[in-house]
Parts: structure tokens; C-alpha cells; sequence
């Protein structure tokens, strides 16, 4: 009996059967002696010591057959354990149905870049002057998702998919599309159906200087004599969500339209002028409150019911920030923003990763009690990026690293493509797809096991890697900066 040494849980038994039974273990043959039992005349074994080697052999068996069935028991426990946790992920927004075969080139497409996306169809704009971003500029394409063929097309407008979410790749039912107004033409607003490219409503551009869409809304800003008109439309119902102007029924600051400009931003529009600045929330076209009159503070929903919540000096740097379990009735400061990935499956929720506001350390605190359970230096440049089975994929312009959320422990590294910009790393639970050098002066998207980095495969990829999407659990959309390729 032996162990394996490609195993340590393999054991090789060899059985030789002694037929005629003359034969002792080690081919010995058995003779009398003081403290064994006898041999025959004939030198053939006494029965006594036949049936006590026989007896001793079919005891390691019978224990070796134990410790292999409880073994397999415990392998196929696991494996069904792993195949919940999959399954369940794979329900969960951002990560891969598990992938059972290494993924090749489904489709490619030049129309622009990745920006949103329906369940039949993948929206794409151009222009942007970004690698692979497409020549028309303001255009949206609409392709097929299962063969990359061309649905519909709109160009020369300034075209948006209409969404109320930050997600990278959303889901929408419309696009926007803003035409300029010029000296023939009073511009307008056209809403589209985003999977056919079908035409829902419009709203001419009358008296509307500049057009936006700011959180699912259309605002348009124009002039009214010397005041300044400002109206947030809705594109989904055709009405109207707010209307304001400069005067009895708006601020009396923005009496001048010639001495302002205007922006829009996540939710809001703001006007500026050399002296002064007026931010305006885009859905109810209230004033909001100067950051010097001080804001309310801002939250973040945290895995295990927790919110952190935390205000802004006048530098802009968070201050005061403190973890609320409401539940628990715990409140405790922590130094500096939760840092969490925008794909996470909640697992490790007994740990909040905070970036500490001085240093930049990534420090592991405890949930409960506000404990620091580790302290991660040197990794100001990582970003989370995926988290699944308490590993979360931190990733830079230029590495790619795996943590342990639980303990702090680097499980392994990755060195990243040359060339590639913001990406993310895309997972179904077991594998992680990142962006690589090949090695013969290509770049490829390889998958390395969640929690060891071992390679498992790869694949080709056109040119240098812009970023990294996963659609529809099956599919991932990859953008180089020769045109946009989709994995599946």
C-alpha cells in the first residue's frame, strides 16, 4: 500500500492471492517460532497465520474503501454546492450563465461603441473619437444581438438611449434623438422604439436654444426676450414634467440670458456666469441649495441591509463617514468611502471595504463592530470591479488583482493588456475574463479561475482592448479599437 503522488488522497493496493497457501506476505514461507504460530512438516503455512494476514489485508481494504467513498461523497457535495452558487448568480444582473466551453467570435460590427441595449438588440454611437467608436458623429446603431446585423440607423442627430440608471450597458425602450436648430430648419425631438427603430413621437424645436437628456428626461433651454426659458419633457408620456422661466414664475438671476451658459449633469442643469452659479434639479425644476448651505449628506445601500452615509468638505473630499446597521442599532465612523463593485453577489457582508481618504489603503473593517480587519497598501490605482464568493476582482489600466474580502490576502494578479483603458473584469462565478497579451505581439481575453488565476482558455481579440460588457448572461461584448466584437 501507497500513496499517490499525483494525489494525496489516491491510494494504489496490491492484492497477490496465495492459492496453494503455502506462501507468508513477503513470499516467506512460515517455520516454528517462539512467539508465532507453527508451519506443517510440508512447510506450508498454518492455517492460524493465513487467516491473520488474509484478515489484516481485507482490513486496509475495507478502510481504504471508506476513506474513498467518504472522499467522493464530499467531492459531489461541492460540486453540487457550486453548481447552486452558478445557478444562483447567473440570476443576478452582470454576471455570465455558467460557461460550459471556451467562448469564440459570435459577430463583429465598426458602428460605434457599446453605450445600451434591448433584449434583441445592442445600441452603438459613434463619433465620440474614441478607438472603435464608429465615423458619424451623434449616430446610434441598432444590431442584432445574436448576429450583429444592422436593425436600424440614425445620423446626422444627436442621438441618446433614454435611461435612469448608471449602469454601463443599460436596458432601455427608447432612444432620443436631437435635431440642431438652424436658419431652415427650427430642429425637434424625435423618440424612437430602441429595438425597431420605429418613430413613437416628436416635439419641434420652436424657440428652444440647446437640447439635452438628463435622467430620462428631455431638457431644452431657450430664451423668451431677455429671459431664459427652461423645460424638462418627458419623451415616454409627450408631457411636460416641469416649465420655468426667468421673471415672476422663475429665478429673477437668470433676467440675462446673455450672460449665462448651461450644463447638464446627472439629474441636474446648471447655468454659469463669470460670478455665480445656479443648479436647477432636472425632474422637479427646483433650485437646489448651495454645497455651502450644505448639502444633505450622501448615501450608499451597503451587502447585509447596511448604509454608509457621509457629507463633502469644500475641497469636495468626504468627511464624516459612518456605517448604520438599523436593524442592529450599530453606527460607527469608518475613514474614508465604501468601495465596492458595481457587480456584486453580496457575499462577505460581514466585511465593508472602505478606501481610507488619507493614504488611499484599502482597509477590511468589521460590520459589527467597526474593527479594522486588515490594511491593503500600495493599491491607490484599483477600482472593484466584480465580486462573487467573497473574491473581488480589482482592476487598473494595467493589472488586474484578486482579494480575498475576508482577509485582505492578494489570491493572485494579472498583468493586463498593453493598451487597455476603463474595462471591467466579467465572471460567472468560476472563471474571470480579462484582457491579455498573447505573447506574439496580440492581445486576448483569457479566463483564469476565480480563486487561484490558473488559466483555463483564451481567445483572439482584433486589437487593443477599450472595454469589456457582459448582455445577456451569454454574451460579452468586447470593444478594440479595431471595432467591437461579441463573444459567446
Amino acid at each position: 500500500m501507497r500513496s499517490g503522488a499525483e494525489d494525496p488522497q489516491r491510494v494504489d493496493v496490491e492484492l497477490v492471492e496465495d492459492l496453494d497457501g503455502r506462501l507468508l506476505p513477503g513470499g516467506r514461507r512460515a517455520r516454528r517460532s517462539a512467539d508465532g504460530p507453527p508451519a506443517d512438516d510440508g512447510g506450508t503455512a498454518a492455517p492460524e497465520v493465513v487467516r491473520a494476514s488474509r484478515g489484516r489485508l481485507w482490513s486496509a481494504v475495507g478502510a481504504l474503501a471508506v476513506v474513498a467513498l467518504a472522499s467522493w461523497g464530499l467531492n459531489q457535495a461541492e460540486e453540487r454546492r457550486d453548481e447552486s452558487r452558478l445557478a444562483a448568480l447567473a440570476g443576478l444582473p452582470g454576471y455570465l450563465d455558467p460557461i460550459a466551453q471556451p467562448m469564440a467570435v459570435a459577430w463583429r460590427s465598426d458602428a460605434g461603441r457599446p453605450v445600451a441595449r434591448t433584449s434583441t438588440t445592442v445600441l452603438l454611437a459613434g463619433g465620440d473619437g474614441g478607438p472603435g467608436s464608429g465615423a458619424d458623429a451623434g449616430s446610434l446603431t441598432a444590431v442584432d444581438l445574436e448576429t450583429g446585423a444592422v436593425r436600424w440607423q440614425r445620423t446626422g442627430e444627436e442621438c441618446h438611449p433614454l435611461s435612469t440608471t448608471p449602469e454601463d450597458l443599460p436596458v432601455v425602450a427608447v432612444a432620443v434623438c436631437l435635431r440642431v436648430a438652424t436658419a431652415s430648419d427650427p430642429g425637434g425631438v424625435s423618440v424612437l422604439d430602441a429595438s425597431s427603430g420605429t418613430e413613437l413621437r416628436a416635439l419641434t424645436g420652436d424657440g428652444w436654444a440647446a437640447a439635452d437628456v438628463v435622467d430620462g428626461l428631455v431638457v431644452l433651454t431657450g430664451t423668451a426676450g431677455t429671459a431664459v426659458t427652461i423645460r424638462g419633457w418627458e419623451p415616454l408620456s409627450g408631457l411636460d414634467a416641469f416649465a420655468f422661466s426667468a421673471g415672476p414664475d422663475g429665478p429673477a438671476e437668470l433676467s440675462s440670458a446673455a450672460d449665462w451658459s448651461h450644463e447638464t449633469g446627472d439629474a441636474t442643469v446648471t447655468f454659469r456666469s463669470r460670478e455665480r452659479r445656479l443648479t436647477f434639479d432636472a425632474v422637479t425644476g427646483q433650485r437646489e441649495a448651495s454645497a455651502a448651505a450644505g448639502a444633505a449628506p450622501e448615501t450608499l445601500d451597503l451587502p447585509g441591509g447596511r448604509e454608509a452615509r457621509w457629507g463633502r468638505d469644500h475641497f469636495g473630499r468626504p468627511k464624516d463617514v459612518v456605517i448604520v446597521d438599523r436593524e442592529a442599532g450599530v453606527r460607527f465612523e469608518v475613514p474614508g468611502l465604501p468601495w465596492l463593485a458595481p457587480v456584486r453577489d453580496g457575499s462577505a457582508s460581514d466585511v465593508v471595504v472602505v478606501r481610507r481618504t488619507s493614504d488611499k489603503h484599502l482597509l477590511g473593517v468589521d460590520a459589527g463592530s467597526g474593527r479594522v480587519r486588515w490594511d491593503l497598501a500600495n493599491v491607490p490605482w484599483l477600482e472593484a470591479s466584480v465580486q462573487a464568493g467573497g473574491v473581488v476582482i480589482a482592476v487598473s489600466p494595467s493589472s488586474a488583482v484578486a482579494l480575498d474580502v475576508g482577509t485582505g490576502l492578494r489570491l493572485w494578479q494579472h498583468e493586463v493588456a498593453r493598451g487597455s483603458r476603463t474595462w471591467d473584469a466579467v465572471t460567472d462565478g468560476r472563471v474571470v475574463l480579462l484582457p491579455s497579451d498573447d505573447g506574439d505581439g496580440g492581445v486576448s481575453l483569457v479566463a483564469r479561475r476565480l480563486t487561484t488565476g490558473e488559466q483555463a482558455w483564451d481567445v483572439a481579440l482584433p486589437g487593443e482592448v477599450v472595454s469589456v460588457d457582459e448582455v445577456d448572461g451569454r454574451t460579452v461584448l468586447v470593444l478594440t479599437d479595431s471595432g467591437l466584437v461579441a463573444l459567446r
